[in-house]
């Protein structure tokens, strides 16, 4: 089904993120903890910025959260394979 196949790169495309770009480096201890397609109430993905405008249609994508340790790292998508990836939830760096 062609939604598995979009998702599962999606997932690799998020933990790519997640090493490369937040932890800034190889994680071996990286463990996927849901992953589900939803559909955004506009272009925002779900993850609107405070004077940011977004095209008001309903957007196709994923929400997919990874954990490292005990920190959960909510990313919110699109459903184009090449498309955006938001950390939407960003855990407290207290």
């Amino acid at each position: 089904m062609l939604t598995d196949i979009v998702l599962t790169q999606q997932i690799a495309r998020v933990y790519t993120k997640l090493v490369k770009e937040v932890m800034g480096s190889n994680v071996d201890d990286v463990v996927l903890v849901s992953a589900q397609a939803v559909e955004w109430s506009d272009s925002s993905l779900g993850c609107a910025q405070p004077g940011m405008l977004y095209a008001q249609v309903i957007t196709k994508g994923y929400k997919i959260v990874l954990k490292v340790g005990s920190i959960n790292y909510q990313f919110h998508t699109d459903a184009n394979p090449n498309g955006q990836i938001l950390l939407c939830i960003r855990p407290n760096s207290t």
